[in-house]
């Protein structure tokens, strides 16, 4: 048995959160291939209806093999796509109406909140981690290695990039 399912992640922001959870659940599926696509930074009507336009065609080109992940926080954008036939796993309401209920407070359904966890400093530092990342990728600028961490060697062609790009994106808070 060897399915190919669509599979799309949609989010307000960049859509990291729901593809890394989104991927974390259909590992659970391993008879299943999936095909996926991201829509990000959905954040209006205008682009939710877009994006339910996009999902429904592929939808009608593939009945039943459509699966949609989503971590929108507005709940008229999550209702456009929530309007068109097909599963719709939104982990944000799946996650955050029971927290509610449990701490006994209303969140604040805000845009973009994931950075404030860690605060201003985690986040800017993480991003600061990946710009040093990319900027001092290949051996360039070797006179500021001195401000680096960890500085990684290899033969040409074996993944120092993603290597440190993920570094940088996993362990620079």
């Amino acid at each position: 048995m060897n399915e190919k399912r669509i599979v799309y992640f949609v989010s307000d922001r960049t859509g990291l959160t729901a593809e890394s959870y989104g991927r974390s659940l259909l590992a659970q599926f391993p008879v299943l291939e999936f095909e996926t696509r991201k829509i990000a930074f959905v954040d209006n009507a205008d682009q939710a209806n877009a994006a339910a336009r996009e999902i429904g065609a592929a939808v009608d080109e593939n009945p039943g093999q459509v699966l949609v992940f989503s971590t929108l926080v507005e709940e008229y954008i999550r209702d456009i796509l929530e309007a068109v036939d097909v599963c719709v796993v939104n982990l944000f309401s799946e996650f955050i109406e029971p927290l509610e209920q449990h701490l006994g407070l209303k969140s604040a359904h805000k845009l973009g909140m994931s950075h404030h966890v860690f605060g201003e400093n985690g986040y800017q530092s993480r991003l600061d981690a990946i710009d040093y990342a990319l900027a001092h990728d290949d051996g360039v600028r070797p006179d500021q290695y001195a401000d680096a961490d960890l500085v990684l060697v290899g033969v040409s062609r074996c993944g120092k990039t993603p290597c440190s790009l993920y570094i940088a994106m996993n362990f620079s808070l």
